[in-house]
């Protein structure tokens, strides 16, 4: 009984994966719950046992993504916030983003075709710019960061930071006709990010932070 509970388990794991694979190279709208099937190498039948249909399916996915958006980082009050972490954690954002980048290549529609499912993508938002507040909060206490002094000011500048970095992948995709997700795409999307708040930085955070965006990418 524990094997076939596992087996059955395993199957619907396998089907979340190659569901993400196959919305994320064609998006949500071009693959059905058949193509999903043939990519597994079962019968409909057999996905209809574990999901209902494509958008059950589909908040699953959601679900994976929300968990491991909340996994980066941890919380920034509890940790030692510095210039190498900013760096990890939005590096590991963009990846994140990256893996499910169907969500937001085609997030006004997709994401509003389910009252559900819109009102968690907007409290995953709000949660990562209350983390991107903390973050900046916590580098400002740190003499890392002069300003923004006011609170407005520091909410507008997490809001910013978020808009340019889950945006990044759609704004390659529609200015160069796509993108690779390449070490060098990434490090440009971590420069515009970076660009924000150096304005804020101290002139000593400002030459360890560049030098750490510059090397975004590598290990």
């Amino acid at each position: 009984m524990a094997r076939t509970r596992r087996d059955k388990s395993d199957t619907k794991e396998k089907i979340i994966d190659v569901a993400i694979e196959l919305f994320t190279e064609r998006g949500f709208s071009s693959v059905s719950t058949n193509h999903i099937a043939s990519a597994m190498g079962i019968s409909p039948g057999n996905l209809y046992y574990h999901f209902r249909n494509k958008e059950d399916i589909l908040w699953q996915a959601f679900q994976r993504f929300s968990d491991s958006m909340a996994r980066l980082l941890g919380s920034p009050d509890e940790e030692k916030i510095d210039a190498a972490r900013l760096r990890r954690y939005l590096e590991d954002a963009i990846g994140v983003l990256n893996d499910y980048r169907f969500f937001l290549e085609s997030e006004v529609g997709l994401v509003r075709e389910s009252e559900r499912l819109e009102t968690a993508f907007r409290k995953l938002e709000k949660e990562n710019i209350d983390k991107l507040v903390r973050i900046f909060t916590a580098l400002r206490k740190a003499g890392i960061m002069t300003g923004p002094k006011g609170q407005d000011e520091l909410i507008a500048l997490a809001n910013n930071t978020w808009i340019v970095f889950s945006n990044w992948l759609n704004f390659l995709r529609t200015s160069q006709g796509g993108f690779s997700a390449s070490t060098e795409e990434r490090r440009s999307g971590m420069f515009h990010v970076f660009a924000l708040f150096q304005p804020y930085l101290t002139a000593e955070a400002d030459v360890e932070v560049r030098t750490l965006f510059m090397r975004s990418g590598e290990n």
